[in-house]
């Protein structure tokens, strides 16, 4: 279809689309963003590791980390003490330089973006931080733990952070699935991403332990 069909297409069905993204927005993205988050939580909760987090991708954000990659004045119901952390996992999107304009287009095959299950450093959180000192520390754990990039997990030198992409959902078992009312059924690639990330878990303790030996002392945020 030429680029003037398509916008012929998008004149005639202007009214569709404007109550097609009302409907995305407020009751396709809802539904499918609360099922994550709950996919998510369970998978953490079910865990050896004591998780705790903040599972609201709809509505804001979704990140979770082990109690004992928190500094001491860390409470999960006092959000002005959330950066009181070491290190955290969270759901976000990763891509290039283009975006796509509703995120639930991330999970499908397309171009632009995808999701990923992220590990970072908040690292505010070390006193004796600096950059050049922590991208060198980052990379030569990147070389230790080879074991990672085994697992599929991403190593962003810059950013200092490693990730893990989620494979593209299949659009027929999500739609089946949606209908139906089971779409947990058709997350599983979300589950078994999931399910790496608790493998690989071990290791990023040890990152953080050993960053927190060599970073020194935190700096609290009350």
């Amino acid at each position: 279809m030429s680029h003037s069909q398509a916008e012929i297409l998008i004149i005639q069905n202007i009214q569709l689309l404007e109550q097609s993204r009302e409907l995305l927005e407020n009751t396709v993205e809802k539904k499918f963003f609360d099922t994550i988050d709950q996919i998510i939580k369970n998978h953490t909760q079910s865990s050896d590791e004591d998780f705790i987090g903040v599972y609201d991708f709809y509505e804001d954000e979704t990140w979770f980390l082990p109690n004992v990659w928190s500094l001491e004045s860390f409470d999960i119901e006092n959000s002005k003490t959330h950066k009181n952390v070491y290190a955290y996992y969270e759901l976000i999107h990763e891509g290039n330089n283009d975006t796509n304009y509703w995120r639930l287009s991330n999970y499908f095959s397309n171009e632009y973006d995808k999701a990923v299950f992220n590990f970072t450093f908040w690292k505010n959180s070390f006193s004796n931080y600096s950059k050049a000192a922590f991208k060198l520390f980052c990379s030569e754990q990147n070389n230790k733990f080879i074991e990672l990039k085994k697992l599929g997990f991403q190593f962003n030198l810059d950013g200092q952070n490693w990730y893990l992409p989620i494979p593209f959902l299949n659009q027929e078992d999500v739609i089946q699935n949606y209908q139906n009312d089971t779409l947990e059924d058709a997350l599983a690639p979300i589950k078994s991403t999931l399910d790496i990330l608790i493998q690989a878990h071990p290791i990023f303790n040890e990152i953080v332990q050993s960053a927190k030996i060599q970073f020194s002392q935190h700096t609290e945020i009350l």
